[in-house]
């Protein structure tokens, strides 16, 4: 070889190579691109303590909660819970703990199967490794063979480390089986694109006129979202606000309105009701400086709902005259052997929000006529008695968004 081909090949090769280095490297500082790669995957071909997975609830390890080397989706072995004559069907797996960034929005993906729906969870820990108020839990879709699934779910405040728990519905929904687990980073046009599916759902819903007076309850809210800027929301309650802070809110408002950016906290707690929340102001709503603070409980007894919450309104306003509240009425009419505890609910949250001159959603009424306008029964929007489902989720979310833009019509 000539030493002029000699030298092409030398240049052609260097070419080659800076070319590759010039890729790694644009991969490299290109933002975001880090984010591709999974935070937490398994094929569960490692055994299923010495990996890390515990067992919750009343979940026995051998019995009811199983490495199973039968029929799994790839490779040996799956996850596994099963039926068991002398334990609970509260019993599930929970993982190892993974690293989670604030805010950051998250897609799980694994194949399953079982005759039922069954639960999937996101728990989420903090700095010390407590356990916090909010979680993001959904069901995992019936399936009689291997079916990939995906869900989407964000970083709960102040969450640093998450793990996923798979537990049963019902004795009825077993064996639930899992393979191929994945959690990997995603953005918000992603999420929005997925919510835009489950929302393709939810058919047109019918409200009766505003008042004139209700476009002039949230000032501060509607001027940001008219002229742009940062928006930034506080959904206080218990787990059935943790389950609106799942619906991915903030991306439908800002898909409504595109001048805002939307940050939203849920700063609430399972469980926990207006007369305990009347002394934690200070931490779940002033320290976050809110221009509009959501609230939705029915953790509440209802001789002690009004006067709390007139007090949770009064401290905040202390503070900030320029904070909107937006309360939401239950969901439902009744729940659990409480029959008729939502009409309570509403009509004292009624009272407040004249009293105070704040807004209100009557999330019930809307719930009620969208079941009758479509046809469809209250199981379709709930995954047990009380609490959302997807669909019940990106309903909720829609009538606050189409609530804000029927106010901005008038203004």
């Amino acid at each position: 070889m000539s030493i002029v081909s000699k030298t092409k090949v030398s240049i052609a090769g260097t070419i080659k190579f800076l070319g590759l280095a010039l890729l790694i490297y644009w991969l490299i500082v290109t933002p975001g691109w880090a984010e591709i790669k999974s935070i937490f995957t398994t094929d569960f071909e490692t055994e299923m303590f010495a990996a890390g997975w515990t067992n919750v609830g009343a979940g026995e390890y051998g019995k009811n909660l199983i490495w199973s080397d039968t029929g799994s989706y790839s490779g040996k072995h799956h996850l596994s819970i099963v039926k068991h004559q002398d334990i609970a069907v509260d019993g599930g797996w929970e993982s190892p703990p993974f690293l989670v960034k604030p805010n950051q929005y998250y897609k799980v993906s694994f194949f399953a199967k079982s005759p039922q729906p069954n639960y999937w969870t996101i728990l989420f820990y903090n700095q010390y490794g407590a356990l916090i108020g909010g979680d993001h839990s959904s069901l995992i879709n019936a399936a009689q063979e291997w079916t990939k699934q995906e869900f989407y779910f964000q970083t709960k405040f102040p969450g640093v480390t998450g793990s996923i728990v798979f537990k049963p519905l019902t004795e009825q929904s077993l064996p639930l089986d899992i393979d191929n687990l994945s959690i990997t980073p995603v953005t918000r046009e992603d999420v929005g694109k997925w919510v835009e599916l489950v929302y393709g759902k939810v058919r047109t819903i019918d409200y009766k006129p505003l008042e004139a007076r209700e476009k002039q309850l949230l000032p501060n809210t509607i001027k940001k979202l008219k002229y742009g800027g940062n928006l930034n929301i506080v959904l206080l309650g218990d787990s059935i606000a943790n389950d609106l802070s799942n619906s991915f809110l903030d991306i439908l408002l800002e898909r409504r309105f595109p001048k805002t950016h939307i940050n939203m906290q849920f700063t609430g707690k399972g469980g926990i009701s207006w007369l305990k929340l009347q002394s934690q102001v200070q931490q779940r709503i002033i320290n976050h400086q809110p221009d509009l603070v959501i609230c939705m409980a029915i953790s509440n007894n209802p001789k002690y709902l009004s006067s709390p919450l007139l007090r949770i309104i009064d401290i905040t306003k202390k503070f900030s005259q320029k904070t909107d509240f937006l309360l939401l009425s239950p969901h439902l009419r009744s729940w659990y052997e409480k029959k008729n505890d939502g009409l309570v609910h509403r009509n004292a949250l009624l009272q407040v929000a004249n009293n105070r001159q704040v807004a209100i959603i009557d999330l019930m009424t809307a719930w009620e006529n969208y079941l009758i306008q479509n046809n469809k029964q209250v199981d379709s929007l709930l995954r047990d008695s009380v609490h959302m489902n997807e669909l019940g989720r990106q309903l909720s979310a829609q009538i606050i968004v189409d609530y804000l833009s029927r106010i901005m019509q008038g203004v």
